[in-house]
C-alpha cells in the first residue's frame, strides 16, 4: 500500500491499495467513526417525478461503523453513515457500503492523529507483495500453501500415491510427480510467488524440486526453489515449514513468521521468569504507563473494536509504549499466533524487568 498524501496535523491518510494484504491492512486500521473518503457508486432516484432509480458514481464521506475482511477474498467493505456527498441527491445521513478493491484509492482521517506503528506498518506493506508457494510433500499426501503477511492459505491439499507401495514402478513414480510438478506450476503462474519451498521427509522433495524446476523453466518462469526437511507432507508440513530457518529467511519480513516467534518467547517467559509477562488490558495499561514494557503484542481487533472505550484505551497504550522506546507488534487474528494471542485477550506485554503486579494493583487499591 502506498501513502499519497500524509497531513499530520488533520489526521488525514490518502492511500492507495494496491494488494490483498493492504485490504487486511486497511481493515486493522480503519476503525469506528474514522471518516473514510473514496469513489463509490450509489442508487439513487432520477427523473422530474423521481420515479426512476439509477446507480450513479460519486465520491462520498462516511463516518465508519464497522468493517468486513473474510482472508484470502478480494474486498473489503467499509460500512458506514454519509456526512457529505452531492447535496442534490439528499444522501447526508443514510447508511452506504463502501467497497474497496485492489488499485481503489481512499482518504481515512482519524481526529486524533496516527500512531507512529500504524504509518510503519503502511509504509513497511510496500516492500513485499508476493506471496512465498509452500510446497509440503511426502509419500502419501501434499498441500501446497501460499503466505501471505496475514497467514497461510492452503490452495492444495490432498492424498498421493508416489512411492513406497507394491507393484509400483518407476516409470508410475515419475508420472505421478510429473503430475504433481504441473499441479505446482498452476498454482505458481496464478499467485505469482517470491519463492518456491518444496518440504517433506526423505529424498522425495529432492526429486519434486528437480522436476518443478525443469518444469517452471519449460514455462519461462522466473522464481527460485528452496528445499526444507519437515517431518510430514501435507498441511502439518506447510504449518511446521512456516516455522523453520529457512522459511523464516526468506520471508523475515512477513508479519506472521514474527509473530510466531514472539508468541513462541511469551510462553517460554511465562515458564522460566512468569513476573516478565503481562497480558490483560487493565495490567498492560498499568506496566506501559511505568515504562516496563519491551515489547507490546497487539491483536489487530483491538486496535479496530467496536467498543469505543477499548479501542482508545489500546491506541493510548500503543502510543506510551511507543514513546518509552518498546516494539509494538500488530498480530493478524487470522493466523495460529494471532489465535493463540487472542487466548490472552488480545494484548500481551512482554517486560524489561520482573514485575509483581499483584503487589503493585494491590497497593494502589
Amino acid at each position: 500500500m502506498r501513502i499519497l498524501e500524509y497531513d499530520e496535523k488533520k489526521g488525514s491518510l490518502k492511500l492507495k491499495v494496491e494488494t490483498m494484504d493492504d485490504l487486511w491492512l486497511l481493515h486493522v486500521i480503519v476503525g469506528k467513526d474514522d471518516v473514510v473518503i473514496a469513489r463509490t457508486t450509489r442508487e439513487v432516484k432520477v427523473g422530474d417525478d423521481g420515479s426512476r432509480s439509477r446507480r450513479i458514481p460519486m465520491v462520498l464521506k462516511i463516518r465508519v461503523l464497522s468493517t468486513e475482511f473474510q482472508p484470502f477474498t478480494n474486498r473489503l467493505r467499509i460500512r458506514g453513515i454519509i456526512v457529505e456527498g452531492p447535496e442534490k441527491y439528499g444522501l447526508k445521513g443514510s447508511h452506504h457500503t463502501i467497497s474497496v478493491t485492489r488499485g481503489s484509492e481512499i482518504t481515512v482521517v482519524r481526529s486524533k492523529g496516527w500512531p507512529r506503528i500504524v504509518i510503519d506498518r503502511i509504509k513497511m506493506s510496500g516492500k513485499l507483495k508476493k506471496p512465498a508457494i509452500i510446497v509440503a510433500v511426502d509419500r502419501d499426501e501434499v498441500a501446497i500453501g501460499a503466505l501471505y503477511d496475514y497467514g497461510v492459505k492452503i490452495v492444495r491439499d490432498h492424498c498421493l500415491n508416489i512411492t513406497g507401495k507394491e507393484g509400483r514402478t518407476r516409470g508410475e513414480e515419475e508420472r505421478e510427480i510429473r503430475g504433481l510438478a504441473k499441479e505446482i506450476v498452476e498454482v505458481v503462474e496464478e499467485y505469482d510467488p517470491l519463492v518456491i519451498v518444496v518440504a517433506g521427509p526423505g529424498f522425495l522433495k529432492e526429486k519434486v524440486a528437480t522436476v518443478l524446476e525443469n518444469a517452471i523453466r519449460e514455462r519461462g518462469i522466473n522464481v527460485s526453489i528452496r528445499v526444507d526437511s519437515v517431518s510430514s507432507g501435507g498441511v502439518h508440513g506447510v504449518r511446521e515449514a512456516v516455522r523453520r530457518d529457512t522459511v523464516r529467511k526468506i520471508v523475515e519480513e512477513y508479519s506472521v513468521v514474527r509473530e510466531g516467534e514472539l508468541m513462541e518467547e511469551v510462553l517460554y517467559l511465562m515458564a522460566k521468569t512468569p513476573n516478565r509477562i503481562t497480558y490483560g488490558l487493565d495490567y498492560v495499561n498499568i506496566v506501559a504507563s511505568m515504562g516496563a514494557v519491551e515489547k507490546l503484542l497487539v491483536l489487530d481487533e483491538m486496535i479496530s473494536h467496536y467498543n469505543d472505550s477499548i479501542r482508545s484505551r489500546i491506541d493510548e497504550i500503543i502510543r506510551v509504549v511507543e514513546s518509552s522506546r518498546g516494539e509494538v507488534t500488530i498480530f493478524s487474528s487470522h493466523s495460529e499466533p494471532g489465535k493463540m494471542l487472542k487466548g490472552f485477550g488480545g494484548v500481551v506485554a512482554i517486560l524489561r524487568y520482573e514485575l509483581d503486579l499483584e503487589n503493585i494493583t494491590d497497593q494502589k487499591r
